[in-house]
């Protein structure tokens, strides 16, 4: 029943994915990717540019518009995308796991996580050897610190260190995808949420239009006036949130809902970007244990430089004074 609840509501984050996606593929076809008009919707989106091409990617997809209805529960982009940028060979394994061709099979709740399961091998050694390491701040990514510019940014140098640099290999995570994934999984429980809390006070709204009859507990009164338990009406809403309103008598909002779930995971983002701000500083923290080692370093080279010129001066004055003495010396043999 769960699982119904999460289907329904990935439908509603699939439709807005797939909005977003025609917006960009639109903005890129009409004004080209590399316009103002496009950096102005990188702006406003906080999308980065790679983030952008992904998601026109997906809108253009023959793969994932062929398989719309059965990936409509799937509610991150960064999976959608996976399905889309698979090779052939490896989207057949991904169809026969998730029934996508079985039409007696219901829509699949497929999660970037389950794919990867399906490819997990052991690494293979390679003469590539790990030589630095960049790591991002998941709080401030989740805070929306780290934003579609910063991402942008990265990506531009990385692809110069891998197109300048030979014998190089860059590999990259999908870390940017799971946070987004977190974000979206955020506002589905609030829609959860908010969906219940909605269809509660319906519910009370609707008893109380009737008089108790005497000694009559309010659960009795909900099953004589709707012959169903409260818990039955929300085991409905688990199945069918539109179901369980309109046996009521009310009305399920998806949009409304949407919106007011995006709302709440928009202030959770912020909490987080606050909590951030307030507990380090956007440089000096991330790269504080390299500055202070690049000091003490730095440090130590001047002490030891120090150290060496007095030595060395140390050496030349008593050389010079062993010099003076010899000079002295063959001066009074002269004069002998």
């Amino acid at each position: 029943m769960i699982k119904s609840l999460h289907i329904e509501t990935g439908r509603i984050l699939f439709l807005a994915w797939l909005e977003i996606a025609h917006a960009f593929a639109e903005a890129k076809e009409m004004y080209g990717s590399e316009s103002d008009a496009f950096r102005k919707l990188l702006k406003e989106t906080e999308f980065s540019r790679a983030t952008a091409n992904k998601l026109s990617s997906i809108a253009t997809s023959k793969r994932l518009e062929k398989y719309k209805e059965k990936l409509s529960a799937v509610h991150s982009w960064s999976t959608l995308y996976t399905i889309h940028s698979l090779a052939d060979e490896r989207f057949e394994k991904v169809k026969e796991a998730f029934a996508l061709d079985n039409k007696e099979v219901g829509v699949a709740f497929i999660t970037l996580r389950k794919i990867e399961a399906l490819f997990k091998q052991k690494v293979e050694e390679t003469s590539f050897k790990l030589y630095a390491t960049i790591k991002l701040d998941e709080e401030a990514m989740r805070g929306r610190l780290f934003d579609g510019g910063d991402y942008e940014n990265l990506e531009n140098l990385l692809e110069q260190i891998q197109t300048t640099i030979p014998y190089l290999k860059v590999i990259r995570t999908d870390v940017e995808g799971k946070i987004e994934s977190q974000f979206q999984n955020k506002i589905m429980k609030y829609i959860d949420t908010i969906g219940r809390q909605q269809l509660l006070e319906l519910l009370n709204t609707a008893i109380s239009k009737y008089p108790h009859k005497k000694g009559e507990k309010s659960s009795a009164k909900v099953q004589r006036l709707f012959g169903m338990s409260k818990d039955e009406l929300l085991m409905m809403f688990n199945d069918s949130p539109k179901e369980a309103f309109e046996y009521i008598g009310g009305t399920y909002d998806q949009a409304d809902i949407y919106n007011q779930a995006l709302a709440e995971a928009t202030k959770w983002s912020e909490s987080i970007a606050d909590k951030v701000r307030s507990s380090r500083e956007a440089y000096y923290v991330a790269n504080n244990i390299i500055q202070s080692v690049s000091k003490d370093v730095t440090l130590e080279k001047q002490q030891k430089y120090f150290i060496d010129m007095k030595e060395n001066n140390a050496k030349k004055s008593e050389k010079y004074k062993l010099l003076n003495h010899s000079l002295i010396v063959e001066e009074h043999d002269k004069a002998a």
